[in-house]
């Protein structure tokens, strides 16, 4: 089911200036970049890794298994110690949440919906049918259907009336780097291998540490949803001019 609705996401996401066109506010930009979410995994992992490929194939996905030597040749500055191989999916890719949001709210608006600022505090029930949501401002609402779209907060509704979501948000730490120049994108693009854009978007290794360039400005971001150290990867910033991102997996 997760892997029907992403494809179905990314989809909408490839067309979601045309879906949510209007006349106001024309075709929302929302910034999609694919090009792959690239993963390193090792020997333990590489096993996981195969069975959900072959997964993802019968649903459909193109995803691609990569080699050592595939890796090396993608990202020459990057330490593969450990990695044994890597997946990706070229359509895989970045956006910005803020657009799309505004993209889904300027159509709404556009096709009569009315949107309320509030918040939910109290659903109130009559057996196991919801009679109204009380908010915050001490206004109440009743429909024919609910839809839970809380995100990381849907568990908080859930408990309202009952039903466990498991859905827990995680903490993250996030690091800025300014690089230099054009060749702090290499341990990011590498070339044109397999098929595969040159551009890949995120890079993730075993132990959950992520990294992307930001648009064009010449910042990489990384960061990890683990409790460690960014002292675990390395990442060397010469003052000759040139420039090296080193990901230590």
């Amino acid at each position: 089911t997760n892997i029907r609705m992403a494809k179905m996401s990314v989809e909408t996401f490839e067309n979601f200036g045309e879906i949510m066109e209007t006349k106001t506010f024309g075709k929302p930009n929302i910034d999609l970049r694919q090009g792959g979410y690239l993963f390193l995994v090792n020997e333990d992992k590489w096993p996981t890794a195969l069975e959900n490929a072959e997964i993802q194939r019968s649903e459909g996905v193109d995803i691609r298994l990569l080699s050592v030597s595939d890796l090396e040749t993608m990202l020459p500055e990057t330490d593969l110690t450990g990695i044994v191989g890597g997946t990706v999916c070229p359509r895989e890719g970045v956006l910005d949440p803020a657009s799309v949001l505004n993209g889904y709210l300027h159509k709404v608006k556009e096709m009569g919906v009315t949107i309320i600022n509030d918040e939910v505090v109290d659903i109130k029930m009559n057996g196991d049918k919801i009679v109204n949501v009380v908010c915050k401002s001490g206004d109440e609402y009743s429909a024919g259907a609910y839809v839970n779209a809380a995100g990381p907060w849907a568990n908080l509704i859930g408990d309202m009336i009952g039903v466990e979501i498991p859905i827990k948000p995680l903490s993250h730490d996030l690091y800025v780097a300014k690089m230099p120049n054009v060749r702090q994108i290499q341990c990011l693009s590498g070339l044109d291998h397999h098929g595969i854009s040159s551009d890949i978007q995120i890079l993730t290794t075993q132990r959950l540490l992520q990294a992307r360039r930001h648009s064009s400005t010449g910042f990489l971001l990384t960061g990890t949803t683990e409790e460690w150290s960014i002292q675990h990867s390395t990442f060397c910033i010469q003052d000759s001019g040139t420039s090296s991102c080193t990901i230590r997996a």
